[in-house]
């Protein structure tokens, strides 16, 4: 089992896509993820910053835009550096392997693959 292991759902809030100067490319999304409802019943949201390299950076930015729910998957690293004061910093950084676009069906009351066959697709 690998315990340094992410699962996240959520909305592409900000994507941005770049290509280094060795011609790889870099994604950065802002996932706006749902943490469940407080003692009032309010929804609870957040955002968590997700990276993606290479082929995967690309193919993401060839297919999902700002709003589309996806699943991502990957890795947790932490990134250490020091402030301009020299005091070190650490910082989680997600590292996604994999992702897939997802929608969320209302009859099931859950995420599916946007592939998978839905209840009102059927007649």
């Amino acid at each position: 089992m690998n315990s340094n292991k992410f699962e996240l759902i959520g909305n592409a809030n900000y994507i941005d896509i770049r290509a280094t100067e060795k011609g790889n490319f870099i994604a950065k999304v802002l996932l706006g993820i749902y943490l469940g409802r407080d003692k009032d019943g309010n929804g609870l949201y957040d955002s968590v910053e997700v990276t993606l390299f290479g082929d995967m950076a690309e193919k993401f930015g060839n297919s999902v835009q700002k709003k589309d729910s996806v699943y991502l998957e990957g890795r947790i690293t932490v990134n250490k550096y020091k402030n301009k004061d020299g005091v070190e910093i650490s910082k989680p950084q997600f590292i996604a392997n994999s992702f897939t676009k997802v929608v969320f069906d209302k009859d099931r009351k859950e995420f599916v693959t946007s592939g998978e066959e839905l209840p009102w697709d059927t007649k």
